[in-house]
């Protein structure tokens, strides 16, 4: 699994392994950019003497289950620091690159940060953009695995809004208004803006927890919110009962762009959660003690930050979602049927796409990741991890409002999910429902072929 991979500091004794996983020609000819003569063990070992003595040069050796699987480096390359990497190709498929790049980011502090790839090297492209990578030019050079001119991208990782301080600033004005208000006792940072090296943009919200003696305050008069902007709009979740105490929430969209979804908790509930040997799954997923006036958190324990990684589904829950995907296709073909286009998109887009193919999907790529990574909600991180075929054909189950195009979208995403289904189902040792699939789709032929003047099915 690639929660198993670490890093550590490269040593002499990681050189030879290294020596013989640059010797695949494969591996050189997808890379292109290589020594003139990777057989050259002289030439090698000194190259890598020269790398271990320099200090301006970051290096870490890449372990997978406890064995070398490569190495990532970063170096001052053209005049700005760049960041390289070798996976052996034994190790190849098993999102390794990915997860050991994505955590060398956090030890490289350098921004912006560079990388070059082949234009073909589809494989360490997508590496690449995982990690927050996007291209910003062009280059060619004499490629010796080739033995010709090779074209390659130039990518860029820009210093993101926590870098520049914007996040630290809204923290701190958290904490600022927190500590002057009496019956605020705690403040907890969860989710993406509490997980070490997640990937944030502009419009990452900040999930915000406060614990306070009593929410009915915060929770009847929301003039409060506006300590932190302008409000533009607001959703406010009913008081409900957890762990025996009330609990609201208000889901905050300011004016200038920020957004805070603040967690109002009575500070009975933090000292129940504390005090549980088990984290819930929200501080599972990563959190933040930002401020603790009462010393509510102090029986915490630490997040694995595991929580919300997808577990392979059962027989019976693969062969449901079968099942349930086309129960929707019968909706989205009868409302085509009647030209009921708002209808049919719902039971299209949403109950055929949204709750079943995204999770077939998810399931499958969570195989080619070993159940190790958050796709997040509403499919929003499937283009960042699905090939680059596979987001294509999705991407082509979307249209616009012609019947006709509708049609050919539902059949497209007919043969969508019975490809990802079919391969999830190998993958996990389940049959996929064939005789379902046949009976199903002539249903759905027979619906678009009938006369929108039948008063009989039959």
């Amino acid at each position: 699994m690639t929660s198993d991979v670490l890093l550590r500091d490269v040593t002499e004794g990681d050189l030879p392994i290294f020596f013989e996983q640059q010797l695949d020609p494969a591996a050189n000819t997808m890379a292109a950019f290589t020594a003139k003569n990777p057989a050259d063990r002289n030439a090698f070992m000194a190259h890598w003497t020269k790398i271990l003595g320099d200090d301006t040069i970051t290096k870490k050796t890449i372990l997978f289950d406890g064995q070398v699987a490569g190495h990532v480096l970063s170096f001052e390359q053209f005049g700005a620091p760049a960041v390289s990497y070798w996976i052996g190709k034994e190790y190849w498929g098993k999102g390794i690159a990915t997860k050991a790049l994505s955590e060398f980011l956090g030890h490289v502090k350098a921004r912006p940060l560079y990388a070059r790839a082949a234009k073909d090297n589809i494989a360490s492209l997508r590496v690449l953009e995982k990690c927050g990578f996007t291209i910003s030019g062009e280059d060619k050079g004499f490629s010796n695995a080739r033995g010709e001119e090779v074209e390659e991208f130039i990518l860029k990782l820009e210093a993101n809004e926590r870098d520049a301080g914007k996040e630290q600033g809204v923290i701190e004005t958290l904490i600022q208004w927190a500590e002057h208000q009496p019956r605020v006792r705690a403040v907890l940072l969860t989710s993406s803006r509490a997980i070490p090296n997640a990937p944030a943009d502009v419009f990452s919200d900040y999930d915000v927890i406060l614990a306070v003696l009593d929410v009915h305050p915060f929770y009847e008069d929301r003039t409060w919110l506006e300590a932190f902007g302008s409000v533009l709009v607001l959703y406010r979740d009913p008081l409900e009962p957890y762990l025996g105490f009330p609990k609201s929430a208000y889901v905050t969209q300011y004016e200038n762009g920020l957004k805070i979804d603040f967690t109002l908790w009575p500070v009975e509930i933090l000292q129940r959660v504390a005090a549980d040997p088990q984290l819930p799954a929200e501080f599972d997923a990563g959190y933040r003690v930002l401020l603790d006036k009462d010393h509510l958190t102090d029986g915490l324990k630490p997040p694995t930050y595991a929580a919300y990684i997808p577990t392979p589904p059962t027989e019976t829950e693969y062969q449901t979602v079968v099942e349930l995907f086309f129960h929707e296709a019968t909706y989205a073909a009868k409302h085509l049927w009647r030209d009921d286009l708002m209808a049919a998109k719902y039971n299209l887009d949403h109950g055929m796409k949204l709750d079943n193919l995204r999770l077939m999907l998810e399931w499958r790529l969570e195989i080619d990741q070993h159940w190790s990574v958050k796709p997040g909600p509403y499919g929003r991180r499937l283009k960042k991890w699905l090939s680059l075929d596979l987001w294509a054909e999705l991407e082509s189950t979307y249209t616009g409002a012609g019947l006709e195009a509708n049609w050919e979208a539902l059949f497209r995403t007919v043969d969508l999910f019975r490809k990802v289904a079919i391969e999830v189902g190998d993958r996990l040792g389940y049959a996929y429902p064939h005789n379902l699939d046949r009976r199903a789709v002539a249903y759905l032929q027979k619906v678009k072929n009938l006369d929108r003047r039948a008063e009989s099915f039959v």
